[in-house]
């Protein structure tokens, strides 16, 4: 079974991927960011809001409160959105702040600088596994996007 993004009950249970799920998103947001010249960072962004919802309490959580399988227990933790902000923190080092807010406030809004880096030490990734190529998709992706958000800055400063 491939991993849940989201559970549609009403629709005979129909399950959308989180392949599928973090692609679409990832399309909208390059859209949205190449109005302003950065197409490649809304595709990273979209790519990796959701890579927490790999998490197995995540998935365990999922299925229960949608009633898929409501007798499930969830072992951990199974918020999300702090894992693809860590990815990124891996990824781009030297400019995760400007990606990594954006993930990690997808659902709960924008964090100030100090709150942000607060939440960010809470967490951390022991090991993260690929379920999917899109992982290996972010991989190529990344000196593509530094190489476009070094220019991005260069522009505006």
């Amino acid at each position: 079974m491939s991993i849940i993004s989201h559970i549609n009950p009403k629709e005979n249970w129909a399950i959308q991927s989180n392949e599928d799920h973090s692609n679409g998103v990832a399309k909208l947001c390059s859209k949205f960011a190449s109005e302003f010249g950065m197409g490649t960072f809304g595709k990273i962004a979209g790519l990796l809001h959701d890579k927490g919802k790999e998490k197995k309490a995540f998935q365990q959580h999922i299925k229960r409160e949608s009633g898929l399988e409501p007798h499930i227990k969830v072992d951990g933790d199974y918020s999300h959105a702090y894992v693809g902000a860590l990815i990124a923190k891996q990824l781009y080092p030297q400019i995760y702040p400007f990606l990594s807010t954006q993930i990690i406030g997808h659902h709960r809004g924008l964090y100030n600088y100090t709150a942000f880096e607060c939440e960010m030490s809470k967490h951390e990734i022991l090991a993260f596994h690929r379920y999917d190529d899109s992982s290996s998709t972010l991989l190529v992706l990344t000196n593509i996007f530094k190489d476009t958000l070094v220019q991005y800055i260069q522009q505006i400063v």
